[in-house]
């Protein structure tokens, strides 16, 4: 909806290990309508029903993030990022054996978090001319 309606380049939400949830556009010259398209995820949530074939395209572009080569100029960051935030090998299996057995139920049951969200007014806009 951001892209196609709106006319931004890109748009993506992520839902960082340590709870905070980021929604952000790239290039948007809509984004205050944006910011009016985010808070209507808690209905897409609600209403979330996709067949399996569908899901199955989520659950393999998820695990595919998680399994892209690394960059050589990364892998430090990387550890160290992992050393520091506690994200060991163990917790690496939990979290992608929660992927691959994930349901479209447990997707609907973030609506509140998002209701949530929507209901707050933590905005930051970074817009250039």
């Amino acid at each position: 909806t951001v892209r196609v309606k709106g006319g931004a380049y890109g748009a993506r939400i992520s839902v960082m290990r340590n709870g905070i949830i980021q929604m952000s556009s790239y290039r948007d010259p809509n984004y205050e309508k944006t910011y009016e398209y985010y808070k209507e995820i808690a209905g897409y949530l609600e209403d979330f029903r996709p067949d399996e074939r569908e899901f199955s395209k989520f659950i393999i572009g998820t695990i595919n993030n998680m399994d892209r080569p690394v960059k050589n100029n990364r892998v430090g960051e990387i550890a160290l990022y992992r050393r520091f935030s506690g994200t060991d090998d163990e917790y690496m299996k939990r979290e992608r054996k929660e992927i691959l057995e994930c349901r479209a139920e447990d997707i609907r049951n973030m609506r509140d978090i998002f209701v949530k969200i929507a209901e707050s007014d933590y905005r930051c806009s970074f817009v250039g001319k």
